[in-house]
């Protein structure tokens, strides 16, 4: 009797779906120091299957997310999302553990080096201090496989066969002991920000012979996220939290291995029940491995994001614009970015 119960259950546990469309413009579309903007609309579907409504201690929940942004001076980029989440509730629904994983393939036809697979898994524990604070903490491991392999070509100077000059798709270097221009490296992305499409060249070399060889080789990336939040309800209309992140990636090229350490600040402001006004800042600061083929690289980066939402029904019109600057040590890696957009959902 109870198997029946259950399965009745699952079964009337209700689709959630959400429609969202918007419009806007993005001031640097690649990431770059060469900066290109371009409008876009951006379409998103999302449908979520929640199981198990009918108990208070376990929730399954599957979801597919499906977007695409269309920009109207650049090509399109896609992405699909698909995964589930399993939450639990102890202590009286005090502490609330969870479990999710999500598989994730994103397209990009202006930015083709951008194109990847991902598998993530992520564990969350959520702790209801009081009616006024909860603690969450979380942690993920992110595998990422790039679609298109890298071209690396090795020129190899007669003078100096021990330390060859290499020069990738994304990544251009030389050792310490050759004399011939700078080095050039991938724009990361941080966040939902696209990277930069490095150009590509023969090096000159003066006086010298040299023996030029190309390889090709597949870029795999393993993410590690640890981060730490405090949420503080100030008043029935008013939430804040700060959110401390440790980031560490782990590239097959090595050049693009960094750590990351993050803070973030954000506050909701909810008048009544038909708007909601967001704001949110952070600072990271990265610090790309050291090769001897690579000089050092620190990137610090600063966001700033508003955004407000007027609910009517099952509708949500909403305005969102943020700010990005990334200061490098490298000059070529430093940039502005300006994205703003307003847009409709549906959620039934």
């Amino acid at each position: 009797m109870s198997g029946i119960s259950l399965f009745w259950t699952m079964q009337a546990a209700a689709l959630d779906m959400t429609l969202e469309a918007a419009a806007g413009y993005d001031d640097n579309v690649t990431s770059s120091r060469d900066a290109a903007g371009s409008g876009f609309g951006a379409y998103r579907i999302s449908l979520g299957q929640p199981f198990f409504s009918g108990t208070q201690w376990i929730g399954v929940d599957a979801f597919i997310d499906v977007s695409y942004q269309d920009y109207f001076q650049a090509d399109d980029n896609y992405q699909f999302k698909a995964g589930g989440l399993v939450s639990g509730s102890l202590a009286g629904g005090r502490i609330l553990p969870g479990l999710m994983y999500e598989a994730k393939f994103y397209r990009d036809d202006e930015a083709e080096w951008d194109e990847t697979n991902e598998h993530r898994l992520k564990g969350q524990l959520e702790w209801l201090m009081s009616g006024r604070f909860t603690l969450g903490i979380r942690q993920a491991w992110t595998w990422q496989e790039y679609c298109n392999p890298v071209e690396i070509l090795q020129q190899a100077s007669a003078s100096d066969p021990q330390h060859p000059m290499l020069t990738c798709r994304r990544v251009e270097y030389e050792t310490p002991h050759s004399h011939h221009g700078n080095m050039k490296h991938e724009n990361m992305k941080h966040g939902n920000m696209k990277h930069e499409n490095m150009k590509h060249g023969n090096m000159k070399h003066e006086n010298m012979m040299e023996e030029n060889q190309q390889q090709t080789i597949s870029r795999d990336d393993r993410l590690s996220q640890s981060s730490f939040k405090i949420t503080a309800y100030l008043s029935p209309d008013l939430e804040a939290d700060v959110s401390l992140t440790h980031n560490r990636l782990s590239s097959s090229i090595k050049a693009e291995s960094y750590r990351e350490n993050s803070i973030s600040f954000s506050v909701g402001w909810f008048p009544d029940d038909l708007w909601k006004i967001s704001a949110m800042t952070s600072w990271k600061d990265a610090e790309y491995d050291f090769t001897s083929e690579s000089p050092d690289r620190s990137d610090t980066i600063r966001a700033v994001s508003v955004g407000i939402s007027r609910f009517i029904n099952k509708y949500e019109l909403f305005v969102h614009a943020e700010w990005l600057d990334n200061d490098s040590s490298l000059e070529k890696e430093s940039y502005h970015q300006m994205v703003t957009q307003c847009g409709v959902s549906l959620s039934f």
